[in-house]
């Protein structure tokens, strides 16, 4: 009995080993540490997201205040939805682009040594650029389309959007020209309808001229023959346009209408053997 009584004084909960004890204080000690070491990782981390946000705030207004609003909407537009930079991003994507749109604004205005058609081609550009993710995307396209109008009124033809084109050099004559615009460039061919008079031309155009021609002259009894070519002023001869020409009863348009493709591929054919 006396054996019994004594382990259970071994085993009694309310003395027990110092052993227990002391793995019970080191417990404790460790969720301490690991407590005081977890808060000091949060602020760590704190500490560096704001050293971040204050980096990128620095670098998006420097880029501001030197109006590098492109490099600004492009750095904007690479941090994610889920960065804690996100709200910042957003928001200095809306100012860049304000502000890109306030240059290209300016640039129409301004008074330059550049004509004015080059100015609007110069906002245009700049119009552009702007996301469509942001606030002012709406106004810059409107701004665009009001630009473009004003810049093709006052470049004229240079102006038109890439494509055929068919003039005839006044209504009685029977003289054509036909040509294909890439950019500022032409390819086409100068014609009389049934007649042997047919030169091919390649060169580019300024406003309503054509400039900086070369022509190749050819038909049943000529030896082609590379040459300059006198600019051709297309405010002095009559444009007609594919839809006119499609409902026309006259013959030689129909002519045109149907061999308009052929015109510019045998021009080309012969610029190629003739370099």
């Amino acid at each position: 009995m006396q054996n019994y009584k004594q382990d259970q004084k071994l085993v009694n909960p309310e003395n027990p080993p110092r052993s227990l004890v002391k793995n019970f204080l080191w417990m404790g000690i460790g969720i301490a540490t690991l407590f005081i070491t977890g808060k000091a990782a949060i602020f760590g981390y704190q500490q560096w997201l704001s050293h971040q946000e204050q980096l990128f705030v620095e670098t998006m207004e420097d880029l501001i205040i030197n109006k590098e609003f492109v490099e600004c909407m492009n750095k904007a537009l690479e941090i994610p939805e889920s960065s804690h930079n996100s709200y910042n991003a957003g928001a200095f994507l809306n100012q860049c682009a304000q502000g890109q749109l306030e240059q290209a604004k300016k640039v129409v205005k301004a008074q330059e040594l550049k004509p004015v058609d080059e100015n609007y081609k110069l906002a245009i550009n700049l119009a552009k650029q702007i996301p469509s993710s942001t606030s002012v995307y709406n106004q810059a396209q409107d701004a665009i389309l009001k630009w473009e109008n004003k810049w093709r009124q006052l470049v004229g033809v240079e102006g038109f959007t890439d494509g055929i084109y068919f003039y005839q050099q006044n209504k009685r004559s029977n003289i054509y020209l036909i040509f294909q615009k890439q950019g500022n460039k032409i390819l086409g061919k100068k014609y009389g309808f049934q007649s042997d008079y047919i030169v091919c031309l390649r060169g580019v155009i300024r406003r309503d001229i054509l400039k900086e021609l070369t022509g190749i002259s050819y038909g049943i009894d000529f030896i082609p023959q590379v040459e300059s070519v006198d600019p051709i002023n297309l405010s002095k001869w009559y444009r007609i346009s594919w839809d006119k020409i499609s409902n026309s009863s006259k013959y030689p348009l129909h002519y045109a209408y149907n061999n308009k493709d052929h015109h510019i591929e045998s021009c080309q054919k012969e610029f190629d053997k003739n370099p």
